[in-house]
């Protein structure tokens, strides 16, 4: 299991991080090509790795990427550096997975979805896995690295790292326990395949809205919840304009690194292998801030400031029942749930 995690710990999270100030190349060529003759192996020229995500700077994925950089050029004395774009500055997810294949973004976060293999969004489809143990079992095991192959084959891409981020939950304006009492709700969902099957297995009523609206689309009552890992809900304040925080645990929030093939290809084995040994540590950080943060976060969430929210714990039963409702939009999730969920 993957849980080497950077020396710097916790501290990292207080410490301002300043990029170097050289030449950079132009983005998304991972760095300059060798000179005719040289041997990739030989390279001395600076390399640059134009890296997007779409979090705050707050969040543990912008913090894993500036420790990873702080890591690399530490590796490397300065050759190797990232430069990152937080918070979809450089753009929105689809054009951002675009760059990546063609070239133009060395590298980005995204889920599995259906858009290039459809079984591989039975990844983020709803109550696959029972707890962390079980994803990390998941990450361990041949079915997590067939299922990157074909997803590789597909973009056109490398995926350099897989994670977690976080259980999905939900907040609301109004209290629900039960299928019977989310139908009552109109509940905000991500509108990429698979996510709109949240909705599906609680018993809402699925409503799509980019994430910069939710909190406005709460607060004037357009919709009356939404479902987003702790780490989102905390850092977009979403307390602020809901009442209640009903843990149903109902998607395990999974993502993959990819790299444009122009960037692999232009690193030399060695510098490779420092970067995906960075990109496992991001991976890592970023599990570890949401498996150990969780009991905090809710703490947050529950007791502090004027927007504190009522824990509403239940029954996961009574939605997992739910299931082949789900199955009936995405039939070709069940075999990959039956092998998923049979690992121990």
């Amino acid at each position: 299991m993957k849980r080497n995690l950077f020396k710097m710990g916790i501290a990292l999270l207080s410490v301002t991080l300043l990029l170097a100030g050289c030449g950079q190349p132009a983005p998304g060529s991972g760095g300059t090509s060798p000179a005719p003759g040289t041997e990739p192996s030989q390279q001395t020229d600076p390399i640059v790795i134009e890296v997007a995500h779409m979090y705050t700077t707050e969040d543990a994925h912008h913090l894993a990427l500036e420790a990873a950089n702080t890591f690399l050029k530490e590796q490397t004395d300065g050759r190797i550096s990232l430069n990152i774009y937080p918070n979809g500055t450089y753009g929105d997810q689809e054009n951002c997975i675009k760059g990546v294949r063609m070239n133009t973004l060395d590298v980005f976060h995204t889920s599995y979805n259906a858009d290039y293999v459809p079984e591989a969004s039975a990844l983020q489809g709803p109550y696959l896995f029972r707890d962390y143990d079980h994803w990390h079992l998941f990450t361990e095991s041949p079915i997590k690295d067939e299922i990157n192959g074909k997803i590789e084959e597909a973009m056109g891409c490398h995926i350099i790292e897989t994670n977690h981020f976080g259980f999905r939950e939900v907040v609301s304006i109004k209290k629900a326990s039960t299928p019977e009492e989310f139908a009552n709700l109109k509940m905000r969902t991500v509108n990429i395949s698979p996510y709109p099957e949240a909705a599906t297995i609680l018993g809402a009523v699925g409503t799509p809205l980019p994430i910069g609206d939710v909190y406005m689309s709460l607060q004037t009552n357009v919709v009356q919840a939404t479902e987003n890992p702790l780490s989102q809900i905390e850092s977009m304040n979403f307390a602020e304009v809901t009442n209640y925080l009903i843990k149903t645990d109902h998607m395990l929030a999974t993502e993959y690194w990819i790299m444009s093939n122009d960037c692999f290809d232009s690193l030399s084995e060695e510098d490779r292998a420092l970067v995906l040994e960075a990109f496992e540590q991001v991976g890592s950080y970023i599990e570890e801030a949401n498996e150990t943060g969780e009991e905090e976060s809710i703490n947050r969430l529950t007791t502090q400031g004027d927007g504190k929210l009522e824990l509403v714990e239940v029954d996961k039963q009574l939605f997992i029942d739910r299931l082949p409702e789900v199955f009936k939009n995405y039939p070709e999730w069940e075999e990959i749930y039956q092998e998923i969920q049979a690992l121990q």
